[in-house]
């Protein structure tokens, strides 16, 4: 070669069995962790595929039983029901707002039939009723309440229910006891259809009385008279404060359907108003509404059932169940 052409420089690599070998077990190592991380890749997925369908699969176990909950706990609107302690059929008519007309050929089935309508509608609400009214509550929806509890033992509605369920004719324990039975023969067909609150807390309610009917009246009347003491403090408040004239315009006493004592009835609703003249925007149109025709009573309107309307559609659309 000349000096000016260029050289060619070969380079070869010469690995020994050794470093051969140590190749080999580097590549086999990184070979490894991959299979390693995809095994682990994989095992997270699984692990996160099964945590999915678990949490889908307890939504829809859950919805399902909220959706059975609920359906068992509705009233039966339709149909027969077997009830034992009843003497005679009783039927129940429900109209287009699901408000019951019971027809019983007793008094006491008439009770007793209101018993348990009365349970199949508002159960949860009566059982919380006369656990306000006892000072029971913290036991049912735990320690929050037992200051609640506390107040109302210190009333004794407990005691004043009882003393007035001894003070009674035996006329009035009779339909006392008769309406009780009627819940308690609610309570005792659905054991397993009580209402969403009993079953989300897990408690079955016991056995109603007729002291705790005496005992929720007793606590109503608590509630319109004791139970406002603090609007009534407010009030006195902001009279102080504001004067007669501001204070008239945020405590409005007054009505236009107020009855004064020993005014007479049309002052509020004008006769003609049951004659089919409209009065004032206030009267109703027609002699009947709804199936009801309105009478005079006392000075008062009173709006009987009418036997001819009986098919009326509001009354129709409702429901209609025979108890035996």
């Amino acid at each position: 070669m000349g000096q000016g052409s260029p050289r060619l420089l070969s380079t070869r690599l010469c690995v020994s069995p050794s470093g051969y070998n140590r190749l080999i077990m580097a590549d086999s190592a990184v070979n490894s962790k991959n299979s390693v991380g995809a095994s682990r890749l994989k095992v997270l997925g699984y692990v996160v595929l099964v945590i999915v369908l678990l949490v889908a699969a307890l939504a829809g176990g859950a919805y399902l039983w909220f959706r059975l909950a609920v359906r068992g706990a509705m009233p039966q609107l339709d149909g027969t029901v077997k009830v034992a302690g009843l003497r005679a059929a009783v039927t129940v008519v429900r109209d287009g707002h699901g408000v019951p007309s019971i027809t019983a050929e007793t008094l006491d089935d008439l009770f007793f039939a209101q018993g348990y309508v009365t349970a199949q509608d508002r159960l949860w609400q009566m059982d919380m009723m006369r656990r306000y009214a006892a000072g029971e509550l913290a036991a049912a929806l735990g320690s929050d309440y037992v200051k609640t509890d506390r107040e109302q033992r210190v009333l004794g509605l407990r005691e004043v229910a009882r003393r007035s369920l001894e003070q009674a004719s035996a006329e009035e324990r009779a339909q006392l006891e008769d309406y009780a039975r009627g819940v308690n023969a609610y309570i005792a067909g659905h054991q397993y259809g009580l209402p969403l609150e009993m079953r989300v807390l897990r408690y079955f309610p016991r056995a109603w009385t007729a002291e705790d009917s005496l005992l929720v009246g007793a606590s109503m009347a608590e509630m319109l008279n004791h139970g406002t003491y603090l609007d009534d403090l407010n009030h006195a408040e902001i009279l102080a404060r504001l004067g007669p004239e501001l204070t008239s315009d945020l405590y409005v006493e007054s009505s236009q359907r107020d009855i004064v004592p020993g005014h007479d009835m049309d002052e509020v609703e004008p006769e003609g108003a049951e004659q089919g003249v409209e009065a004032s925007g206030r009267g109703f149109k027609g002699s009947e509404f709804q199936g009801f025709k309105v009478s005079e009573f006392q000075g008062f309107k009173v709006r009987s059932k009418s036997k001819d309307k009986i098919n009326d559609p509001t009354l129709a659309k409702g429901g209609l169940v025979r108890m035996e």
